[in-house]
């Protein structure tokens, strides 16, 4: 059986267990959510030991042009992450994730041009962080990030150093990323190996019924590393 058919068939199926997980889990526990500021920079503070949180998010890349190399037309592609997580210990916060994309467009490239849609397991990752500096006792809090992820045909790790303070209503991040992925069914391994740093800022008020607001000030990603595409036995 094709494995990335395999896995498609069983997405339904996947999805219900995590989803009645975190509703049994949510019943057994006290659940309360995380203060997350920033939308693609970790902070360096960990969920409570037993404490447990259960999220969705829906990310939406849009608009490539259909001229030049690219020719996509209409090009949507939604990415979704469902997550699990929970606190081992105050220091430690474990989460499972389950990630889909659905892309579409109008290629093109062929003549005339034809759509192309199709919904793709993206796989299951565990993501771990451990936090060796508390912010709340040292002038910088310090967590180490590592994240495996599989999806039958490719995988990929990351690992991250995350620093962050706050100062009064300001809150800056800053994150050093490192990432590599394996394709073709884990023979070949994808082009680039990266290490990126953003820092952000942001001042969050809180109001009478418990609102938050965030302004991000600063963002930015630089490449500073790549490794050409390799197979077994080719370096």
């Amino acid at each position: 059986m094709n494995t990335a058919k395999s896995f498609q068939w069983r997405l339904p199926r996947a999805r219900a267990v995590l989803w009645t997980c975190a509703l049994a889990w949510a019943c057994l526990q006290d659940s309360r959510a995380t203060e997350r500021l920033f939308t693609y920079s970790y902070e360096p503070e960990t969920m409570p030991q037993g404490a447990m949180e259960f999220e969705q998010s829906v990310t939406l890349r849009t608009q490539r042009t259909k001229g030049g190399e690219v020719k996509q037309g209409d090009f949507n592609r939604w990415e979704f992450r469902e997550e699990l997580e929970y606190g081992v210990t105050d220091n430690y916060t474990a989460s499972l994730y389950l990630n889909t994309s659905s892309e579409s467009f109008r290629d093109f490239s062929q003549s005339p041009a034809t759509d192309f849609s199709r919904f793709k397991f993206d796989g299951i990752s565990v993501e771990n962080r451990y936090q060796v500096l508390n912010a709340a006792d040292h002038p910088v809090g310090l967590t180490l990030y590592l994240e495996p992820r599989f999806s039958g045909e490719e995988a990929e790790v990351e690992q991250r150093i995350i620093l962050g303070q706050r100062h009064g209503k300001w809150k800056w991040a800053l994150n050093l990323t490192h990432a590599t992925e394996w394709t073709d069914h884990l023979h070949a391994t994808e082009g680039r190996s990266r290490a990126r740093w953003a820092w952000r800022a942001c001042w969050a008020s809180t109001g009478r019924w418990g609102w938050k607001c965030a302004t991000t000030m600063k963002s930015r990603n630089i490449k500073i590393g790549r490794i050409p595409r390799s197979t077994p036995g080719r370096w």
